[in-house]
């Protein structure tokens, strides 16, 4: 289902729109959750590469979710006790204690583990599938959404991301895919925050575009 074909411009995208206005506000994060899934299930009339590109997105998804958690959990900065220890003449001072791994290592960990796992179904994926004609649309695209929300957590430009909904949302939002620069997940999010009412004016104006 390319952007400019029939099916895309005069069915899917306004009939997404209308139900998504008709829906209680409480349900639209995750009905546009589900249209995005369902966008990428039609864009190929082959059920396997449907099936591949929805398991990939979703795996995608919960994976740098965790990450996302882990990153949170850990402190920002190394924890020092308060407590006053007299270990003048005390034979444990010449005992090996095992280095201590701080905080930002950990941090830097995790996100290298995030990395490494977005750029293998970036990189790896497309040179193993290639070959089979395999290669999911958008790959590019939600892959690099991935690495953006990571960065993002990861350098502290957001903070207290808790809702899977709303990282599977910005990795998946179907009306962005191959649009560009790649929006950064903290304005996405405050996005998702704000009511959205019915405006024919501003519907006319982006179908102009």
């Amino acid at each position: 289902m390319p952007f400019n074909s029939v099916l895309y411009l005069l069915i899917f995208l306004p009939l997404s729109a209308l139900l998504y206005y008709l829906i209680p506000k409480k349900g639209r994060k995750i009905y546009l959750l589900i249209i995005s899934y369902l966008f990428y299930i039609m864009v190929d009339q082959k059920l396997s590469k449907s099936l591949e590109t929805l398991g990939l997105l979703i795996g995608a998804s919960v994976v740098n979710y965790i990450l996302i958690i882990i990153l949170q959990k850990i402190p920002e900065t190394d924890g020092t006790s308060n407590k006053k220890h007299e270990l003048k003449n005390d034979e444990t001072l010449d005992t090996v204690r095992a280095p201590k791994i701080s905080n930002s290592t950990r941090r830097s960990i995790v996100f290298g583990i995030g990395v490494l796992y977005n750029a293998f179904s970036l990189f790896g994926l497309r040179s193993f599938l290639l070959p089979f004609g395999l290669i999911p649309l958008g790959l590019s695209f939600y892959m690099f959404r991935c690495f953006s929300v990571l960065g993002d957590v990861y350098l502290k430009k957001v903070k207290n991301v808790t809702s899977y909904i709303d990282v599977a949302l910005y990795i998946a939002f179907f009306p962005q895919v191959g649009m560009g620069p790649i929006n950064q997940f903290s304005a996405f999010s405050k996005q998702l925050k704000t009511d959205k009412e019915f405006d024919l004016n501003r519907i006319v104006n982006g179908m102009k575009r």
